[in-house]
């Protein structure tokens, strides 16, 4: 199973980025790989990002439209994509044996955390879509990924078109991604509280100064241990 995480990130949370890549990051496996959506393009850190035409930097919505139409072909290859808030701790081993639990070719399959129903513009027409975060992930299977590009190809430009869509369409990477989701009819699988430390703490981590630690970006070697052996607990 080859999975892809896609990783948001920007200069302003510079350290988020740079706690990730030196905890969770390194640990990715042979049939994985990662690539960086950020502000500009910085090859050695397989980071790839996208300007307006005036040089300014552009929000994340949109930057995940232009990343999703740029490298199609590539998304294409992966059986499972994950997107990746930057300031998440990823508990691989878990996400990938959810993964293998509910693989199906023949279907859709969008996993996260469901908060709720969302409605906006979208194309100059109100659309009606489960938005999904949960703090780090929004995972799509090989199926998911093919429907969304292909709708996303065939409405490009209504898609670009800001007249005729919602601010936070363009202003937050989960909402374009879950707008996007809506039209791949998917198997949507509910899961909070179980891969990224962010909800996670709610469940396992108990001691209140090691949420804090872990939440403030700043671990320690005997952090990233405990995280790791979370992650590979047999038990899990």
């Amino acid at each position: 199973m080859k999975n892809l995480y896609i990783i948001y990130g920007c200069n302003k949370y510079w350290d988020r980025l740079r706690c990730s890549r030196e905890t969770w990051m390194k640990h990715i496996g042979p049939d994985e790989d990662y690539i960086i959506l950020g502000e500009t393009r910085i090859p050695e850190l397989k980071m790839t990002g996208f300007n307006s035409d005036d040089g300014s930097y552009l929000n994340i919505g949109m930057r995940t439209l232009m990343f999703l139409d740029e490298y199609s072909d590539f998304l294409r290859q992966w059986d499972w994509i994950t997107f990746v808030d930057d300031d998440a701790y990823i508990f691989r081993k878990r996400l990938r044996k959810e993964f293998n639990k509910v693989d199906d070719k023949n279907k859709s399959i969008i996993m996260g955390k469901t908060p709720g129903e969302r409605q906006m513009i979208v194309g100059g027409s109100p659309v009606s879509f489960t938005l999904m975060h949960g703090g780090a992930t929004i995972s799509l299977n090989r199926r998911a990924v093919q429907t969304m590009l292909l709708y996303l190809d065939k409405n490009r430009e209504s898609l670009y078109n800001r007249d005729r869509n919602d601010s936070a369409f363009y202003s937050f990477g989960d909402v374009c991604v879950s707008c996007l989701c809506r039209k791949s009819r998917a198997t949507i699988i509910n899961s909070p509280y179980k891969f990224s430390f962010l909800n996670f703490k709610k469940e396992r981590l108990k001691n209140k100064d090691f949420y804090r630690i872990i939440t403030s970006h700043y671990l320690t070697n005997e952090d990233k241990k405990k995280l790791y052996e979370l992650d590979f607990d047999g038990r899990n």
